[in-house]
């Protein structure tokens, strides 16, 4: 396609709306807004929506060159509306647009093309929400039909259309004058600083006067033509606006639209030359020879402070067919033609810069080549009507979610990494609160999550682990807390160990449901419904979870009717010295070992958890006892020594709760549990077994 056959490119149209009363005002109940006949002040008034159409004639014929907004559709439903919140000075209902218009002639004396420019009051929005255009407080549209201005739009030239809805006021920008052939993509582009007169651009409003100030446009727009399906691509880079202070500053260009500097996302560098700048970014409508033209334009104004010494605006930008460019890269092995923008604007005296149109000598806006060997890869991309991140034109990180949006795409760092999107790290969620896992689980950081394993003697996901008693070796288990082990009123408290050595309830021992089986120190017991064979083993451990309601002492286990009497016997005394009470001093014996012993554990008449091991073989650390969780020495009158003998079989007999042999001894108090265990138990083991009950008896 040669430069002869080129479509004319649309020069810029610059918009002022100015909302002011046409011929009557309509004043609502108390203050929520009123309308006086002046530019826009209305009290009250957070923002104003407008609906903007631009045709490239006046008669019912015209094309839609484009339109931003449904006048059919009122904001927030029409999500294409131009609000002044986006496009102005953030309050009020000024707004500024920067669009294109349609200077094809229709004969070739014709210094131009008159287009239609519409716009209609969409909606009025005050603290709470949008107005209601009806009832008690509502409000007269100046424009239910579309207020319309013509507009003559020439290539070369500058268009300014500015709408106060009933006087035209100046405001100019300009835009478009030479076409460069980007492979079947025609593309035109500029820097604008002053209007054909030579007067500055006034255009972004200032935020520290609220009124309108120096504005530099870097515009672009960009057409694969008549006949050409594939969609039109634009890429740019950060504008970067320098200055001989030292100042910088870089200005992101993506697919957006509006001021970029809002209250919620202020000026990083207040310092720099720049106060604000804004996007605007189309797709025009025209058909070209009854097909779509595929012209799509992205527009930069930058609000500048032009008492800054020799600054100077640098940028690059680039346009392609779909599948032209990889990953904003410009295509490998090819010259392949980029717009390079090197523009100064002040000196020393103030702004230097006017109008600079591309391949204009001197301009500082030109068309360069990529070697057969290099290429460009720019910073974002935007299109219209294509799914980039399914063409991979997007430049999201390996480890980011690429997401489609109408105007181009966006990128955000997906579950468990952190980052813009365009880069991303992975987060090490195990370095905070654990990761959400359980205090009692271990947190693996994985890429992009983390895994959550319950410690050893818990049970669960890792989220929620619960403490669960050592089960290796169980002869017996009594859970009062488990209804599984006692959920009934009956008089059996089943073992739930699988080995059957259930125990029988004597004489009304109460259950609390879910809680304990309490025992009224009169003639109250429990005692297993069979012998309990232990002559196989070399260890027994036995723990219980008990609260005494006396310090007169009582048995909280024995093995056999008497430990004094019946070889291989063994059992608990709850605050006894042995001989007689003893307040938090318990006894217990095992008649083979050779001595009883004795340790200390303040339980008073609260819960407590007992763990005494015994043993038949000799072993330095076979009688051991672990009081609530920990290892506690033996005392006097029986300081016993940890090594055992030896030389002995546990006895085959029966085990008795609360009692000595169901004949005395009895003890006033609760028991929640009970377990015993053929095996030989370290302190892990026993820490493991206080946690697991712990919460049930309130410890």
């Amino acid at each position: 396609m040669n430069a002869t056959s080129r479509l004319p490119l649309a020069t810029s149209i610059f918009y002022v709306v100015a909302l002011v009363s046409c011929t009557e005002a309509v004043r609502p109940p108390a203050t929520r807004f009123e309308i006086s006949v002046a530019p826009l002040t209305l009290p009250g008034i957070a923002k104003v929506c407008y609906d903007l159409q631009v045709k490239n004639g006046t008669t019912a014929l015209a094309d839609t060159v484009w339109q931003q907004g449904d006048p059919l559709v009122t904001s927030p439903t029409d999500t294409d509306a131009i609000c002044s919140s986006n496009f102005g000075n953030g309050t009020g209902g000024d707004v500024t647009f920067v669009g294109t218009c349609d200077a094809t002639k229709l004969s070739p004396s014709d210094s131009g093309r008159i287009n239609a420019v519409t716009v209609w009051v969409d909606s009025l929005y005050d603290a709470s929400g949008p107005i209601s255009a009806n009832g008690s407080d509502g409000w007269r549209n100046p424009c239910p039909n579309g207020c319309t201005l013509e507009a003559l739009c020439q290539e070369n030239a500058d268009t300014p259309v500015t709408f106060n809805l009933t006087i035209l006021r100046q405001a100019n920008q300009g835009f478009f004058d030479i076409g460069v052939n980007f492979e079947d993509v025609f593309c035109s582009a500029k820097v604008d600083c002053t209007n054909a007169a030579g007067e500055p651009l006034d255009l972004l409003f200032r935020p520290s006067t609220s009124t309108r100030d120096t504005t530099i446009v870097s515009a672009l727009a960009c057409t694969g033509g008549p006949g050409n399906t594939l969609t039109t691509h634009l890429f740019r880079d950060p504008l970067v606006v320098t200055c001989q202070d030292g100042s910088s500053a870089t200005l992101p260009i993506v697919p957006s639209k509006g001021n970029v500097y809002t209250a919620s996302n202020p000026d990083p560098n207040a310092a720099d030359a720049v106060w604000q700048y804004a996007i605007y970014s189309g797709e025009e409508a025209l058909n070209c020879g009854g097909s779509s033209c595929n012209k799509v334009y992205w527009n930069v104004a930058i609000g500048l402070d032009e008492t800054r010494d020799n600054c100077t605006l640098k940028t690059k930008m680039s346009a392609g067919s779909e599948g032209t460019f990889v990953a904003l890269t410009t295509p490998a092995k090819t010259t392949y033609p980029y717009i390079d923008v090197e523009v100064p604007l002040t000196n020393a005296v103030g702004l230097t810069c006017g109008k600079h149109a591309l391949n204009e000598p001197g301009s500082g806006v030109s068309t360069v080549y990529t070697s057969i060997s290099s290429t460009v890869t720019f910073a974002s991309t935007y299109s219209k009507l294509v799914d980039e991140c399914a063409l991979g034109l997007d430049n999201c990180h390996a480890d980011a979610v690429c997401t489609d949006t109408p105007s181009a795409f966006s990128c955000a760092c997906a579950t468990g990494y952190t980052g813009n999107g365009v880069t991303c790290a992975d987060v090490n969620e195990c370095s905070t609160s654990n990761g959400g896992c359980s205090a009692n689980a271990t947190c693996t950081n994985l890429p992009g999550t983390r895994s959550c394993a319950c410690n050893a003697g818990f049970t669960g996901d890792g989220i929620t682990c619960t403490a669960m008693p050592v089960t290796t070796s169980l002869i017996v288990h009594l859970d009062a807390t488990n209804p599984a082990s006692y959920g009934t009123l009956g008089t059996t408290w089943t073992d739930i160990s699988g080995n059957g050595n259930n125990f029988t309830l004597v004489n009304g021992p109460v259950w609390t449901q879910g809680q304990y089986v309490e025992f009224d120190g009169s003639n109250d017991f429990a005692v297993s419904a069979n012998n309990i064979n232990l002559s196989a083993y070399d260890y027994i451990v036995v723990d219980i979870a008990v609260k005494s309601n006396s310090l007169n002492g009582g048995m909280a286990f024995e093995h056999t009717v008497n430990w004094n009497t019946n070889p291989g016997s063994f059992g608990l005394a709850l605050h006894s010295s042995g001989s007689g009470p003893l307040t938090n001093t318990h006894h217990t014996n095992c008649s083979m070992e050779n001595t009883g012993r004795n340790y200390q554990g303040s339980a008073g008449t609260g819960w407590a958890h007992h763990i005494n091991m015994y043993a038949r073989v000799s072993d330095a650390t076979g009688r051991l006892t672990w009081f609530n969780g920990a290892r506690v020495p033996f005392v006097s009158p029986y300081p016993t020594p940890t090594a055992t003998p030896g030389g002995f079989t546990f006895a085959n007999a029966k085990t008795y709760l609360a009692s000595r042999g169901g004949a005395g001894g009895f003890l006033n108090g609760r028991i929640a549990s009970f377990k015993m265990y053929g095996m030989k138990f370290t302190d892990a083991n026993a820490l493991q077994n206080f946690n697991a009950i712990r919460g049930s008896i309130g410890l």
